[in-house]
């Protein structure tokens, strides 16, 4: 259907395993290009054809990596939650801390809406250390309300690290 497809005067792209004459089976880009004339007709195409298979097996490897490290995080024997931005917005939680949250939706919720004030204010200093320094926050022993599911909380003293998550420009 592809190269039907640049026969009608569509560039077209695709992905996929090839299996050469001697064997190999590599991992393949191919642009099909339609080779028109000055009035717009099709009388071919231009097939080029780019071997992909180091960038495919490495993408594979970083995807097997990228789970190991999610089911490493979710089964660890902590609570621990990756946040996003001032408001620290949750985009992550393991088990072990939406349980300690009252077993709550956390992600996409901010620290404030998923904490009692005072706690969220604790909490929010600390990660605006971070925001300002760049550098981890410890909170040892630190006063915390946390909400249970009938509607009533408890106070414990938590420990608590923020460490800065870095994009690729630092």
């Amino acid at each position: 259907p592809y190269m039907e497809r640049a026969l009608a005067g569509e560039r077209v792209q695709h992905e996929r395993e090839v299996t050469l004459a001697d064997g190999r089976t590599i991992y393949a880009q191919m642009n099909y290009v339609p080779d028109k004339d000055e009035h717009g007709h099709t009388h071919g195409y231009v097939a080029l054809v780019h071997d992909m298979t180091d960038r495919h097996r490495v993408e594979l490897e970083l995807q097997t990596e990228r789970r190991r490290l999610h089911d490493i995080l979710m089964n660890a024997p902590a609570a621990i939650s990756l946040r996003s931005g001032p408001d620290g917005v949750f985009t992550f939680a393991n088990a072990n801390f939406v349980r300690l949250a009252g077993d709550v939706e956390l992600l996409g919720k901010t620290t404030r809406e998923v904490w009692p004030e005072q706690t969220a204010d604790r909490l929010m200093e600390l990660m605006a250390r971070v925001y300002r320094t760049g550098e981890p926050a410890i909170g040892t022993e630190i006063p915390a309300r946390f909400r249970r599911p009938d509607g009533g909380s408890d106070e414990v003293f938590i420990n608590v690290t923020y460490q800065p998550l870095f994009d690729a420009e630092g």
